[in-house]
């Protein structure tokens, strides 16, 4: 005896469509472009714009995207990794790094070192530090990386960027950033 799955199987077999109606079908596709085609283009189109987006991105002004580095990190507000009240404590803690963290003078009387972590900026590895003002009280981030040639483009500048406002300088072969909430 047939099963049933032979049974349909002889059924659908032995049905088909009148010649016309295959005709007129065939007639209705011919000169379309298939569905493939449109999935192959939609693919190219996807590839091109993200192409696009990463290389538009590449080419902003450095002081751009080092403002905005800077500026999202300091809203994140990261934990410091190394406690420290002095700088050599510092340096010591943060032992990957292959420059002097110490800012300079003015920034050292200016504001308090309470610790820092290890960042990066444009890539490169940084120290993130956090100082309190002396006159406010204020929790600001410093940050020190080597300087590079992009970097030294940039030379002093002062941005602001989404509430933060960010001074950006290099002295003795290092860059700094200095991020506050502005007032």
């Amino acid at each position: 005896m047939a099963s049933l799955d032979d049974k349909i199987k002889s059924y659908y077999q032995s049905r088909s469509l009148p010649e016309a109606q295959v005709e007129r079908l065939l007639e209705q596709t011919q000169g379309k472009p298939r569905l493939q085609r449109y999935y192959w283009l939609a693919g190219c189109a996807a590839v091109l714009l993200v192409g696009l987006v990463w290389w538009s991105g590449r080419g902003r002004d450095p002081a751009d995207r080092v403002l905005a580095e800077v500026a999202m990190n300091h809203v994140k507000g990261l934990a410091v990794e190394v406690t420290a009240d002095h700088y050599g404590a510092l340096q010591e803690g943060l032992d990957k790094l292959d420059f002097v963290v110490l800012p300079p003078p003015d920034i050292c009387d200016q504001y308090a070192l309470v610790g820092g972590r290890y960042c990066s900026i444009l890539g490169g590895l940084a120290a993130q530090l956090k100082v309190r003002d002396a006159d406010s009280d204020q929790m600001l981030t410093l940050y020190v990386t080597r300087n590079t040639d992009e970097l030294r483009r940039i030379g002093y500048r002062e941005a602001q960027w989404e509430g933060v406002e960010v001074s950006m300088w290099g002295a003795d072969n290092r860059f700094f950033a200095l991020a506050r909430d502005r007032e």
